[in-house]
């Protein structure tokens, strides 16, 4: 495995656990549904700006869809 590989793996090892410590403290001060949506806000609102748009039309998307849910 390369160098590079294996800093990756570490990294993401190091923030999965500290994840379980932020939990813990934010869950404090915080009830757990607005925890929840902090959590996912905080990440989706980048993620705007770095995740590329996919190349996909709504009309493709919504064929998909099951006729009840449309």
């Amino acid at each position: 495995m390369p160098r590079r590989h294996a800093v990756l793996a570490l990294v993401v090892a190091v923030f999965w656990a500290v994840n379980f410590v932020v939990i813990d403290i934010g869950l404090e001060s915080c009830p757990p549904l607005l925890f929840a949506a902090l959590r996912f806000g905080l990440i989706a609102f980048p993620a705007i700006f770095f995740v590329p748009r996919p190349d996909v039309r709504w009309v493709a998307l919504l064929r998909r869809l099951p006729r009840s849910a449309r």
